[in-house]
């Protein structure tokens, strides 16, 4: 899977969640045009002393943690898009490599390219940055979670997360 440069900020994202949380051990990860597939570990330390009546901070369950993801990439992904006439996208990242049609990972249909992606040369960066709707969706609302009980569970999970970049050619948004 190549990605452009909004994959590549959901790739970077997801590999510093440890550095971020140290109850987190990442597993086999794919960033895909249109959604992404992960196995998240949150290991807890086991206390010695009970903490009855103790506050827990909610950043340990799997919600925090995926939303924390979800907001560190939006910021990034709207950082890039205002910044784009620096130079801080590829030559690489060409506007067809982006994800096109409604999806819950790239900027819907209305999202109008940066200047260095439109169609035609010449049209204006300025009129561009004026154009772009930052209030667009990034991310689906929800997620779908799934406890891995046993290693034969969790053997299948990480083969289905290997082998979804060859399944891209049959996905409903899949354009050739």
């Amino acid at each position: 899977m190549q990605l452009n440069a909004f994959g590549k900020i959901a790739d970077h994202e997801w590999l510093n969640t440890p550095n971020i949380r140290d109850n987190v051990s990442l597993h086999e990860h794919i960033i895909m045009p249109n959604h992404m597939h992960g196995i998240l570990e949150i290991t807890f330390q086991k206390s010695n002393t009970p903490e009855i009546g103790a506050f827990k901070s909610p950043s340990q369950s799997i919600g925090s943690i995926i939303r924390g993801y979800k907001i560190a990439t939006i910021k990034r992904i709207k950082d890039l898009i205002k910044n784009s006439n620096s130079g801080e996208l590829k030559e690489g990242d060409k506007k067809e490599n982006y994800s096109t049609g409604e999806l819950q990972f790239a900027p819907p249909a209305q999202f109008a390219p940066p200047a260095q992606f439109a169609p035609t040369e010449g049209f204006a960066p300025t009129a561009t940055k004026k154009i772009i709707n930052l209030d667009f969706k990034i991310w689906q609302r929800n997620y779908y979670e799934h406890i891995i009980r046993n290693e034969r569970a969790f053997r299948n999970i990480s083969n289905y997360i290997i082998k979804n970049p060859k399944q891209w050619g049959k996905d409903k948004f899949y354009k050739s």
